[in-house]
């Protein structure tokens, strides 16, 4: 564990160091809690935590350069033969305290997926997780912090104020929340000026010569501790007091400053605090109110469903005096029927999955996201309100397995967050191309494809129309801007030229949306690309209808193009003639168990008692072409591992002929030539423990043995891990011969042998057969 703490600043224009009591104060707090932690018998039994910390001075660049020493290590070089990748020297960094050095040392370490954990730096800007994916903190963004002070002013009915602010990310994300907010609510600004305690003397009494000549008497200041210490000194030279300061919390509860105010400038000043915490006996304690789903049934096995069944709630002002109330909500109900229509299907067979009953727990998320990520996490933990004084606080999931929700952005949430609790987590609708990278949503599935092709099947769309000036609408959320972004480029490859691309979100404010309506109908093109989401599409529609904007050609995405509500609503036919993409409906059929797509056979087989698959590139690529996505794309076409191939032929044969090897026992195989694909490899690995029987008979088990008892090849490091990956759930033996670049084989079921082809084969098959 490391810290990261300002533990001296320098006063400006001097080389005098000053100790900074709150950062050092705080680094303590963390030895104290590590030191409790291993003086613990049940909280981390058997683990001992350690921990670095470095004094940054204040520094930015220091704070970069320690992150970076943390990540990497401190040794001025490594043997020449060792990787220069390796793991992190450390675990998490906690710290840094103000928000500017947390930005810079999250964007540094964020690629190395080390957790950056602040007690203090509170700027919105942090919350950004495409920016700072690895960051977190312990206490809340300035979002509110901002918003609430502008309630406060209004509360005693200020409506004339100056604001000033420390020009560094903290202060002017925060005053401009503030100063957003305080618009709002009729509150006019006088001046707002920014400094850092760095600037030049002229720009410092500048200000204070602003402030000397304002009419308001109500202050404002989104100020850290050190700014503050230099502006409220040269107040005092001026002995300018009376006046009203309102202060954010870097400032407003610090003890030191109340110290340092002689000449009572800050008399009366009111603000924000973080309120105190303090221990309590029982470890793990839930917070906030439990969440009890709204459909639920017991069962062996649970699985968590996330849906909205209502897509919107009711709107409320916040007042932040008293705890804000549950959501009201104000249709995925047809996916929750067919969840549960599935699971009483699946308990009612008696050979799916025998002995073991399902059971289920949804909850109606209204189409938040903050309420999905709420109730993902009680779907994770349980809703107990607390657990027993010597429990453990790590536990099992409540779930096996989450379903839902259909959402692109919200699915992303979700999978954020349970990613490391490694609960499946499967989407009926979310179609976000963005969701397919692993390294960030590695327990997210789907059962529905990307939009990655959808985007390009689209442009093709438009294409074989003839379609080469046209118009783009988009949901302004993941869903809508990964898939516009990919039609745009293909569209752009293929000659069509967008004459505008907007976009837009339902909650827009009504000049925004009504700015659209305005560039479609000043527009020339009369074909419209729409990637919206229903919601978004019934808002837009709704406008058109007002204006009567018909008579355009629509190209819809599966998100609307086939809701028949949408259909219901159009009565002013602007949406006539409209084309897209939509999902095929499927349908049960009386067999379980069918082969889905062609079937795979092997370019060389021999049966035999023990059949062993092979898996190799007898040609290294294949040839290009472009698919139209109006027909099934062909089977590749095929432009050296043969020899490796023939090595093992050459082995089978030496011990089916030998009388001593495998005496009784003929091998046999079935080699597939993969043209170097990966895509291919794995299927063909499929192929290989399933068989190609295009279906199982009605009443035969989905589950059976594998039809091979071992695989061999391929001599591809990248591909050798897609197969592993893919079969070594079935506990099928993975031989290759050269894939040795990984170096740890611990997490793929993988054996290598070594360079005489033939030899090597012959006793690893006899090792195999023997085993068998």
């Amino acid at each position: 564990m490391v810290v990261l703490m300002a533990f001296r600043a320098s006063l400006p224009g001097s080389n005098v160091m000053n100790l900074n009591f709150r950062d050092f104060q705080i680094a303590q707090a963390m030895i104290f809690a590590i030191e409790e932690i291993n003086n613990s018998t049940y909280l981390l039994p058997g683990i001992s935590l350690g921990y670095k910390l470095y004094d940054t001075c204040g520094s930015i660049p220091r704070s970069v350069q320690v992150a970076l020493a943390l990540a990497n290590g401190n040794e001025p070089s490594e043997p020449s033969k060792t990787p220069c990748t390796r793991p992190a020297q450390v675990q998490a960094i906690m710290g840094e305290t103000s928000s500017s050095p947390c930005m810079a040392i999250a964007t540094v370490i964020g690629p190395f997926h080390i957790p950056l954990i602040s007690p203090f730096a509170t700027c919105a800007c942090l919350s950004d997780k495409t920016k700072y994916p690895s960051f977190l903190r312990t206490i809340p963004s300035d979002y509110y912090q901002s918003r609430a002070l502008a309630q406060l002013v209004k509360h005693f009915g200020w409506t004339w104020v100056g604001a000033i602010r420390t020009n560094d990310d903290y202060g002017n994300n925060g005053m401009a929340t503030f100063t957003e907010t305080a618009q709002q609510l009729g509150i006019c600004l006088e001046y707002s000026v920014s400094f850092f305690r760095t600037d030049p003397p002229n720009k410092i009494q500048n200000i204070i010569e602003i402030i000397r000549h304002s009419t308001s008497k109500v202050i404002v200041a989104f100020l850290s501790v050190l700014d503050l210490d230099v502006i409220l000194y040269k107040l005092s030279l001026h002995n300018l007091t009376g006046y009203q300061w309102v202060g954010s919390e870097a400032w407003i509860f610090d003890t030191q400053i109340a110290e340092m105010d002689q000449h009572h400038v800050l008399d009366g000043a009111i603000g924000l605090a973080i309120p105190k915490a303090h221990a309590e006996e029982s470890v793990c304690r839930h917070r906030g109110d439990p969440e009890n789903p709204q459909l639920s049934k017991d069962g062996d096995i649970i699985l968590g469903g996330i849906f909205s069944f209502h897509y919107s709630w009711k709107d409320r002002e916040e007042n932040y005096t008293n705890k804000p109330l549950p959501l009201e909500c104000n249709r995925d109900f047809q996916t929750a029927q067919a969840m549960i229509f599935a699971i009483e299907e699946i308990n009612n067979s008696t050979d799916l999955l025998p002995e073991i009953s399902l059971g289920y727990k949804m909850y109606d998320t209204c189409g938040s996201i903050a309420r999905s990520v709420q109730v993902a996490l009680a779907l994770a933990n349980g809703n107990e309100p607390s657990a027993p004084p010597n429990a453990p606080c790590t536990r099992p999931a409540q779930v096996q397995a989450i379903l839902g929700d259909t959402s692109s952005s919200t699915c992303m949430a979700i999978a954020t967050v349970i990613g490391p609790f490694h609960i499946p987590h499967i989407s009926p609708f979310a179609t976000c191309a963005c969701l397919s990278d692993k390294t960030k949503y590695p327990s997210f599935l789907r059962t529905i494809p990307s939009d990655y092709y959808q985007s390009r099947a689209l442009a093709q769309l438009v294409k074989h129309f003839g379609w080469t000036w046209i118009g783009a609408i988009r949901t302004n959320d993941d869903y809508g801007n990964n898939g516009m972004a990919t039609f745009t480029e293909t569209a752009q490859q293929l000659g069509i030229c967008l004459e505008y691309s907007v976009s837009f979100f339902r909650t827009d404010p009504p000049n925004k949306i009504q700015n659209i309506i305005d560039i479609i109908r000043h527009s020339t093109s009369k074909v419209i690309v729409a990637f919206l989401s229903v919601l978004d599409l019934d808002v837009i529609l709704y406008k058109l209808s007002l204006h009567n904007l018909t008579g355009y050609q629509w190209v819809g995405s599966e998100g609307w193009i086939f809701d028949s509500q949408t259909a219901e609503k159009d009565q002013h036919h602007v949406l006539d003639g409209a084309i897209g993409l939509s999902i095929p409906k499927a349908h049960a059929e009386e067999s379980v168990c069918r082969h889905r797509g062609d079937p795979e056979n092997p370019q060389l087989s021999k049966d035999g008692d023990i059949t062993l698959g092979g898996i190799f590139s007898f040609h290294y690529s294949w040839k290009d072409r472009e698919e139209t996505y109006t027909d099934k794309p062909l089977p590749l076409e095929c432009n050296r591992d043969f020899q490796t191939a023939q090595a093992m032929i050459f082995a089978i044969e030496e011990i089916n002929n030998s009388t001593d090897l495998l005496p009784e026992i003929s091998l046999g195989y079935k080699m597939y030539d993969t043209c170097g694909s990966i895509a291919r490899s794995v299927k063909v690995a499929l192929a290989l423990a399933n068989g190609n029987e295009p279906s199982a008979p009605p009443n035969a088990p989905c589950t059976r043995p594998a039809q091979v008892q071992a695989i061999l090849g391929d001599t591809s490091s990248s591909t050798c891990m897609a197969i592993a990956t893919v079969i070594g759930p079935f506990h099928i033996p993975h031989v290759v011969t050269k894939a040795g670049t990984h170096p740890s084989s611990e997490p793929y079921p993988v054996t290598t042998i070594g360079a005489e082809p033939w030899l090597n084969w012959s006793n690893t098959l006899v090792g195999l057969g023997l085993e068998l």
